[in-house]
């Protein structure tokens, strides 16, 4: 998904643009940090392209899952460029979620719960994790959901 000369940046700024023309739902994408150039090394643009690709996966799956799922009113994307991480937070205003307990069996699970603890939340966890990083969706305290990933480069 990134190649070229598309920044990580653009990717999310264009992503949260195409979710609210389809959705309704105001996304706002908020920027900490500047992303890194490679200065040509391949290892560290393909670890770079790897990550890209998983933040931006992981983005998608959550916003859809705030706009078929939440009831949300708006969502938050906060995109965090650290030292040695690239950090993704998405926020939404809605009713929250259950969160069930880590399964690999979903079917004992009833129909509601599986929408929640579904194959979307196991595939951002196992997308992060596959490249090291950390995956969290928990409850905001003001109401609503967030999912965290960071993954290192």
């Amino acid at each position: 998904l990134i190649s070229g000369s598309t920044t990580l940046t653009e990717m999310l700024t264009n992503q949260a643009r195409e979710f609210e023309t389809i959705s309704g739902l105001p996304a706002r994408l908020e920027v900490e940090g500047e992303e890194q150039g490679t200065h040509g090394d391949q290892r560290l643009s393909r670890k770079r392209a790897q990550v890209g690709t998983a933040i931006f996966r992981i983005t998608q799956e959550a916003l859809t899952n705030a706009y078929k799922h939440a009831g949300a009113s708006q969502v938050l994307v906060l995109l965090h460029y650290l030292p040695r991480a690239i950090e993704v937070e998405i926020r939404d205003d809605g009713k929250g979620l259950n969160l069930l307990p880590p399964s690999d069996d979903l079917t004992a699970a009833g129909e509601q719960q599986r929408i929640y603890s579904g194959h979307g939340l196991r595939g951002m966890r196992e997308r992060a994790e596959e490249l090291d990083g950390t995956f969290d969706v928990r409850r905001l305290p003001e109401g609503g959901t967030c999912v965290d990933t960071c993954i290192p480069i």
